[in-house]
């Protein structure tokens, strides 16, 4: 008889450490997904003019969604740097609305929030699809 003596602590922590990893990539990738879907919807809501303001939509000037981790969580920068002929953020004024040089008002168009709004719903789904292919990979070795 052989008589194997495992110590089930280190054991629980490698396969914690193994969870931890499995979900924390399960998430990064998770969020690049709804990175690039909110992003889409950016490029259709965006009101065009010129088009400048919906060609300078990017993600910390790629389009790589690289995933940082803040806190607890995780996030994706997406920016625009459009600026009007005055050096203003074009975007910002056509979002919330600004002042007309003979002193009117234009409202905003909102079109961030509307992005969010179109976005928000596919989240779970996203994540739910992510962490089931993780842990199944995890689950059978490869």
């Amino acid at each position: 008889m052989i008589k194997v003596d495992v110590d089930m602590t280190v054991v629980n922590k490698a396969l914690n450490k193994l969870n931890e990893e499995v979900f924390e990539t399960a998430i990064m990738t998770a969020t690049q997904e709804i990175a690039r879907e909110l992003h889409k919807a950016l490029l259709r809501n965006t009101p065009i003019k010129t088009g400048n303001l919906r060609k300078m939509w990017s993600a910390e000037d790629n389009l790589m969604f690289n995933v940082e981790r803040v806190g607890n969580g995780f996030e994706v920068t997406l920016v625009n740097n459009a600026q009007d002929d005055k050096g203003f953020k074009y975007g910002r004024a056509v979002n919330y609305g600004h002042k007309t040089p003979n002193g009117g008002w234009v409202a905003g168009r909102f079109f961030v929030e509307a992005s969010e709004a179109q976005t928000e719903p596919l989240c779970h789904d996203i994540v739910q699809k992510n962490l089931r292919k993780y842990f199944r990979r995890w689950l059978s070795g490869s």
